[in-house]
Parts: structure tokens; sequence; C-alpha cells
């Protein structure tokens, strides 16, 4: 279940964003932004660290694709996912648990 899930935010998450002024200016829900939330919220949970692992590589590079977005909500959503990820790395490296993030 994990699986279909993490693909399906993934999928959604790397969706094209249509930009109006309507939504540049707005506090308009976008879906891509959800997906990238939950993304990280996963990534959050204890409880999946080890099932989520495996999708470590391709959220890292949908968190750096999203900062090509021309909205600044995806921006910072994708910025936030790739910040956890940054302090993930470094927690682990100093906890002496091996890095669980190499690119």
């Amino acid at each position: 279940m994990l699986e279909s899930t993490v693909a399906s935010l993934l999928e959604l998450s790397s969706s094209p964003v249509t930009v109006s002024d309507s939504v540049q200016h707005s506090q308009q829900d976008i879906a891509q932004v959800h997906a990238v939330n939950i993304l990280r919220i996963l990534v959050q949970d204890s409880s999946l660290a080890t099932a989520i692992s495996q999708y470590y590589a391709a959220l890292t590079l949908q968190a750096l694709n999203g900062f090509t977005s021309p909205l600044w909500a995806v921006r910072n959503a994708s910025l936030q996912l790739l910040g956890l990820f940054s302090f993930l790395s470094t927690f682990n490296c100093f906890s002496g648990l091996r890095c669980q993030l190499s690119l």
C-alpha cells in the first residue's frame, strides 16, 4: 500500500501547475503542494522510516524538481522536504548510523 501511495503522490506532485493570476496571488489550495507535504509527513513518520527509505532518491529528485515551479507554494513545500532529508542525513551520520541518503 505504501508503494502505490508514494507512486500516486509523486505523480501528482510532478504534474504541471497551471498558473493564472488568481492562483499566483491567492491562498487557493494547490494539489501539488498537498502531495509534497504528505510525502514530507511520510518521511517524518518514524514508524515508516525503514519502509520509506527505499524512496529517498525519488523523493529527493522530486523536491529538487519542485524548485522549477512558477509557484512559491510548490517551491516552499519542496524546500521543506529537501530540508528534512538534509536533517535526516546529518542526524544519521552523527548518531553512528549509516547515512541513509546517498545520491
